[in-house]
This record gives C-alpha cells, sequence and structure tokens, in this order.
C-alpha cells in the first residue's frame, strides 16, 4: 500500500505544478498587458502635453513675463509721480515764502491805505486844510468786536511784525 499511496502523491505534486504554472503564465500575461496599457498612456499623456498643454503653458508664460514688465513700468511711473509732486511742493512753498516776504511791504501799505480811506470817510464835511476847530469835541473812534475777518488781519498783521515787517513801517 505505501506504493499507492506515492501515486496519489505524485499526482496531487503534478496538479500543484501544472497550477503553479499556469498561475504563473496568467501573471505574465497581466504584466505584459500593464506594461502595453502604462505604453499607451504616457504615449497619449506626451501627445496632449505636446498639443494642447505646452502651446497653453507657453501663452501664459508670456502674459505672466509681460504682467512683470506692466508692473515694474508702473512702479517706475508711480515713483516719478511721487518725486515731481514732492518737487512741486516744494517749489511752492519756496515760491510762497518768497511772495510773503516780499509783498508783505505792500499789503501793509494797502491795509493802510484803507484804514486812512476809512477815517477820511467818517468824517464827512472836514477837510485837512480845515484842522479842528475849537467848538466841535474830538471825533471818537468807535470800538467795534472784530469780525473774523479783521480777526484775520489781526492775524496777518501780528505775521507781518514778526517777519521784520514792523521795522519798516512808522510807529
Amino acid at each position: 500500500m505505501p506504493s499507492a499511496d506515492l501515486g496519489t502523491t505524485n499526482v496531487w505534486l503534478a496538479l500543484i505544478a501544472i497550477t503553479s504554472v499556469v498561475q504563473l503564465l496568467i501573471v505574465i500575461a497581466l504584466l505584459v498587458g500593464a506594461l502595453r496599457f502604462y505604453r499607451r498612456m504616457e504615449k497619449t499623456v506626451d501627445e496632449v502635453t505636446a498639443k494642447h498643454i505646452a502651446p497653453v503653458s507657453a501663452r501664459a508664460h508670456e502674459v505672466i513675463d509681460e504682467i512683470e514688465d506692466v508692473m515694474v513700468r508702473v512702479r517706475t511711473f508711480d515713483d516719478d509721480v511721487r518725486r515731481t509732486l514732492s518737487r512741486v511742493g516744494d517749489g511752492v512753498g519756496i515760491a510762497t515764502s518768497a511772495v510773503r516776504t516780499k509783498f508783505w511791504p505792500v499789503v501793509g501799505l494797502l491795509r493802510g491805505l484803507k484804514v486812512g480811506l476809512s477815517t477820511l470817510a467818517r468824517s464827512p464835511g472836514r477837510s485837512a486844510s480845515q484842522g479842528r476847530s475849537a467848538s466841535k469835541p474830538p471825533v471818537r473812534a468807535k470800538v467795534t468786536k472784530l469780525s473774523p475777518k479783521d480777526a484775520s488781519d489781526v492775524e496777518a498783521e501780528q505775521r507781518f511784525a514778526y517777519e521784520g515787517g514792523a521795522s519798516h513801517a512808522r510807529g
């Protein structure tokens, strides 16, 4: 009986060997199919990249480069405008200062003429040749409250005196 047992074992071993070979062939066939599928997909991806993605990518890079150039130009222009505005502001300040220092005596003279004319306008019928008569009491000046316009005159007179204009005026 021992030989019968070996015969059955040999059949079973042969059957296992055949199934192993079949399994190996199936795995090899699957690997070959997967390799072919991979190569086909790689070829398709390369074609899509070459036909569709590469031109769009190149154009996108060109647009990005143009945008960067425009941004550099805008920044340069902005810096130039700021520098120019700063220079103009400095020039206006210098011109304003020069005008104020040169024309304060003229402003003082015009204000003096204004006060003189208003004084003459208050005393109608009097001329400079008549002088004061003994019968009439001296005219007293009215004390009025300063209006906002007069307040600016006071401020201007103070600025005039501060800038050295008082040394030219008669006291």
